[in-house]
């Protein structure tokens, strides 16, 4: 979709439809109808791109094959649609276990369906996953402060609040703050410490 078209569609004036036949342009053209609020079409796109990818493009180094796999999660949660969500997360985190917008989101709906213990290992892997050399090349979604904040104040506490082990995951995530030595480690942290300590006896 060039940018008359896209002016076109703003303006609510008939556009010709176009097919794309690459994944690659489908995605695009699936973006693009996000811009604009056309949530149906951009799930259509997507849906068309992903059964473009050729096998061999299906590999770590795709960035765009993850792109589509995470707008397809992130469509379908806002949906209600946890199925086919949860269907296209792990199909993406089976070749990338570390894709920070994958492990946001899957994060985003087993806490919705109320499995907090692996909601906080998913939202730790999140922040360690946003602060990777290779963050850049993802272009992830979800590396911004509004999304970290709302990982770190909001589900991560609320599922660690809410988790059966916590005394475990709380260790666990002090041992990989010390190891990986990441500013947000370290501040999640902090915050869980002070939710496991109300009287404020941790020492930061």
């Amino acid at each position: 979709m060039d940018e008359y078209e896209h002016l076109n569609a703003l303006q609510g004036l008939p556009i010709e439809k176009i097919q794309p036949t690459t994944y690659k342009a489908n995605l695009d053209s699936a973006i693009a109808y996000l811009k604009v609020g056309q949530k149906g079409l951009a799930l259509d796109a997507l849906t068309k791109a992903l059964g473009q990818v050729p096998e061999q493009d299906i590999n770590i180094d795709n960035a765009a094959y993850f792109k589509i796999l995470a707008l397809l999660a992130e469509l379908n949660i806002s949906e209600t649609n946890q199925i086919d969500a949860a269907r296209y997360l792990d199909q993406g985190l089976h070749i990338k276990p570390d894709h920070a917008d994958l492990l946001f989101l899957k994060g985003v709906l087993l806490y919705e369906q109320g499995e907090f213990d692996i909601t906080l290992v998913l939202i730790t892997r999140f922040l360690v996953g946003i602060e990777a050399p290779d963050a850049k090349y993802y272009d992830y979604v979800y590396n911004n402060d509004g999304a970290v904040n709302e990982a770190m104040e909001n589900i991560a506490i609320n599922a660690y609040k809410n988790s059966v082990n916590k005394e475990k995951l709380l260790n666990i995530i002090e041992q990989l703050s010390e190891k990986s030595k990441l500013p947000l480690m370290k501040k999640l942290v902090l915050n869980l410490q002070r939710v496991s300590d109300p009287f404020n006896r941790i020492e930061s």
